[in-house]
């Protein structure tokens, strides 16, 4: 069985001496990965991992997620290429569509019932300009002429594409993720679902794959956890209120459901099952508050994730 990988979320702010310290730290602590969201409408995504490429010569350079709907396919084609070659070929792109935030899109003047198709079109097009040239275009979105972009990612054919989502239940109707990691990513990188959620999760996808004629055992098997880590499961659980189910509306059984909270004891068993259902690689969000940040990466890092791998 393939090594089990975590990457750790960057919570910190925009400056160099706060990045720099993560990535070290993280490195230092066993962490395969630094990542980081795109909110939209906060500090840039890609900016914050080249400073940290710069430092954790290690860690690969995540983001979860990036919302596509607000990117060119030309300008995140240079974009992403360049910092793959930056970093040596560390890249790994989760891509999402968006959604919990009106804000968001109307700061980009989109129209949010658009983010799915545009999406699709979007990613069709980045995986085009990585790898041909003169790539020419005419869509519902997206306009190009014979178009080459003058860089081109390290790894090939390209950095992985992982596909970001919430499932929304044991029913098929909202897929979407999956259908469009299916079509067009090289996994898929969920958040807020149960391990029971995430072992259907991986079996539709797969015949969402085969579909489209692909393989889902080449994918990537990764999910978004959020951790959070205390001496019982009442403090974990009004910490995760605080914290996880404000930004997601998340009620008391939700949070129960989706996060890995608790002692270290219920956190390992948690991790364990995701493991079962499927998952080699966590990329861990932090369901605590930040006076308890530290530990709990602290904790993570050299009792949980040692004892997982063992």
């Amino acid at each position: 069985m393939p090594e089990l990988r975590f990457g750790a979320h960057y919570r910190g702010g925009t400056s160099a001496a706060e990045v720099v310290a993560y990535a070290r730290r993280i490195e230092s602590l066993g962490f395969d990965g630094f990542w980081v969201t795109d909110g939209g409408r906060g500090r840039a995504p890609l900016e914050v991992l080249a400073t940290a490429a710069a430092v954790g010569p290690n860690l690969d350079l995540g983001t979860a997620v990036l919302l596509l709907p607000f990117w060119h396919p030309t300008l995140l084609a240079r974009a992403v290429a360049t910092l793959d070659g930056l970093s040596g070929g560390r890249v790994m792109l989760g891509v999402g569509v968006g959604g919990e935030r009106a804000p968001d899109f109307q700061a980009y003047g989109m129209d949010p019932r658009e983010r799915g198709p545009r999406a699709n079109e979007a990613l069709a097009l980045l995986l085009r300009l990585w790898q041909e040239q003169g790539v020419s275009h005419a869509a519902r979105f997206y306009s190009l002429e014979t178009t080459t972009i003058d860089v081109r990612p390290v790894q090939k054919p390209h950095p992985p594409v992982l596909v970001g989502g919430r499932l929304g239940g044991q029913g098929r109707s909202r897929d979407a993720a999956l259908r469009r990691a299916a079509r067009y990513g090289d996994g898929w990188l969920p958040y807020l679902v149960s391990p029971e959620q995430y072992a259907a999760g991986l079996q539709r996808l797969a015949e969402y794959a085969a579909a489209n004629g692909r393989d889902a055992a080449t994918f990537m098997n990764a999910v978004q956890v959020y951790v959070g880590i205390y001496g019982s499961q009442a403090e974990a659980h009004a910490a995760a209120m605080a914290t996880t189910a404000r930004t997601y509306n998340l009620d008391d059984s939700q949070v129960d459901r989706f996060c890995t909270i608790g002692t270290k004891d219920a956190v390992v068993e948690k991790l364990r099952a995701y493991v079962e259902a499927g998952a080699l690689y966590f990329v861990v969000h932090w369901a605590c508050g930040d006076e308890d940040f530290e530990r709990n990466l602290e904790t993570l890092g050299s009792e949980i994730i040692p004892a997982l791998r063992t």
